[in-house]
This record gives C-alpha cells, sequence and structure tokens, in this order.
C-alpha cells in the first residue's frame, strides 16, 4: 500500500470524510430499522440482514470496518487509489438504499442545513475522541493506576450536575451573607452581596426549573423565593449517572483509605482496600461505555 505520498492534512480531511460518511450510512439504516437503540453499522446490517441485498450487506460491513480503522488507529491511512475506492463504494450504498428506501423529499432552510453541518462536526469529533476514551479506559486494568480512570469516570458522572452544585452552594452562601449583614451594624455590606447573590441564584433555578421541569413538581413553586431550591436536589437525583457516580467514588475511598491504613501499619486491611479498589477500576473499564 503507497501511502507515503499523503500528506498530513490530506490524511486529517480523509479520516473525516470516512467517519462522517459512515454515520450518514448508519443514519440511513436507523430510519430504515425505525430505531436508534442499535448502536454500529456492523449490528444494523445483521439486523436487516432479510431486507438487503447480498452484495449490499458486504459492502455495508466492508465501510464499517473501514470506520472503525479510521477511528481507532493512530496509524490509519489510505493510498489514493483506496480511498477513491471507498468513496465508490459509499456513493452505491447510498444509491442502493436510496433506491431500495426511498425518502420524501422535505424541503430544508438553510438553518436546518446549518445545524445537520454542526451535528456532523460533533459526530466526528466523538468518533475521534472516542478513540481515547478508550485508551484511558485501559488504565483500569492496572492496580494503583486505575485511579486515573475512576477520577475521570467521576468527573464524567458529575460534569453536568456542577452547575447545580454551583447554585446550591451560591444559594446557601447568599443566606449566610444575608443574615450577618442583617446583625451586623457594622458592615451592611454583605447584607446587600447576600441579596444580589440570593437574587442571581433564585433567578437561575427559576430559568432551569422552567427549561428543564421535574415531573410531579408543580411549576409555580420555581417563582417561589427559598422553595424553589427544592428543584437542585431533585434534579441532582433524577439525572446524575449514579452507576457511575457510585463505582468511582468508592474505588477511590477505598484507595485513600488503603493509602491511609498501609501508613498506619495496618496491612492485611490496607492491602485488602487497595485490592477492592484495583477491582472498582477493572469492573470500571470493562463495562466503558455501557449504562451504569
Amino acid at each position: 500500500m503507497q501511502t507515503n505520498n499523503i500528506t498530513p492534512e490530506q490524511r486529517a480531511v480523509m479520516i473525516g470524510e470516512v467517519i462522517l460518511e459512515a454515520r450518514s450510512i448508519e443514519g440511513k439504516l436507523h430510519k430504515i430499522c425505525g430505531t436508534s437503540e442499535v448502536a454500529g453499522i456492523h449490528a444494523l446490517t445483521e439486523l436487516l440482514a432479510n431486507k438487503l441485498p447480498e452484495d449490499l450487506k458486504n459492502q455495508l460491513h466492508y465501510i464499517a470496518t473501514i470506520r472503525n480503522h479510521a477511528a481507532h488507529e493512530e496509524s490509519f491511512v489510505q493510498s489514493i487509489g483506496e480511498f477513491k475506492s471507498f468513496q465508490n463504494c459509499v456513493r452505491e450504498v447510498k444509491a442502493t438504499l436510496e433506491r431500495l428506501y426511498p425518502e420524501q423529499d422535505t424541503p430544508q432552510t438553510e438553518q436546518n442545513d446549518a445545524q445537520d453541518d454542526w451535528e456532523k462536526r460533533v459526530a466526528v469529533e466523538r468518533e475521534l475522541c472516542e478513540a481515547m476514551t478508550k485508551k484511558l479506559s485501559t488504565l483500569g486494568f492496572i492496580p494503583v493506576l486505575g485511579n486515573v480512570y475512576l477520577i475521570y469516570v467521576l468527573l464524567l458522572a458529575v460534569f453536568y450536575q456542577g452547575f447545580l452544585v454551583l447554585l446550591a452552594g451560591l444559594y446557601a452562601c447568599s443566606i449566610v451573607l444575608g443574615y450577618e449583614g442583617w446583625q451586623s451594624a457594622a458592615d451592611r455590606g454583605l447584607l446587600y452581596v447576600g441579596a444580589g447573590a440570593f437574587a442571581f441564584a433564585y433567578i437561575a433555578v427559576a430559568v432551569l426549573w422552567y427549561k428543564s421541569p421535574v415531573r410531579r413538581l408543580p411549576k409555580v413553586l420555581g417563582i417561589v423565593p427559598v422553595l424553589n431550591a427544592i428543584y437542585l436536589p431533585v434534579r441532582w437525583l433524577r439525572d446524575l449517572h449514579w452507576g457511575k457516580f457510585l463505582i468511582s467514588s468508592f474505588g477511590i475511598a477505598l484507595f485513600i483509605a488503603g493509602v491511609v491504613l498501609l501508613l498506619k501499619g495496618i496491612y492485611n486491611y490496607g492491602a485488602l482496600a487497595i485490592a477492592l479498589n484495583w477491582v472498582c477500576s477493572l469492573t470500571a473499564a470493562v463495562l466503558r461505555g455501557k449504562k451504569l
């Protein structure tokens, strides 16, 4: 395979096009299946095995294989001829799928086109980041170093909940500052700072409540000061990735406890805690990408 004449820029364009084209075909297969739960062209092709010609199935498996190489292999590169063969295969597959399962023409506005373009760019980034995440998860198989992956899993679990924690902290601080300013005759500035922080927290929570309501909580509570703060823990309980949160936090706690026990000379329990910590990181690595 003669690839010496491929520049880094051409290789980047090649990888991007492979991933985009594969994602486009995968989206078409999802529409044909009527489900979004099955992931990957390989799996979708097998699901539609009775509805697709044999040559089309072979082409789909070929495209899926090239996509996986492009997304997960650092050294992936194709020659100009191989890449043209891939492009020809993609065109044939799209034409065949369109002939077998034609879509109704629906006019798109420029805004929809821009949205589609943005979604495609996000898809490429996700595909490329998946390779890095996969490599990071291998640290879970290595005792002690697996804590790096556990910390990553913990941050991933609470990342989208971080703003809720900040708002809850701001609510609490604003009440404390306001109370201190109210009680102090010398420093009334605390009262105004607390009132300002409280106003910001209240408005932010009210907006969140109406943008992403929690069922069984009446919306009217969202406009009641202080009471709307109950939205923060309820939203936390509803949306937190509890599996990832518990396994990662438990594993990190075991590691800390094991180190403390070893430093105190309690070697049996310290070694046991480190061993259980490794089991947690190993479990998290094995379950990578699955719902916890």
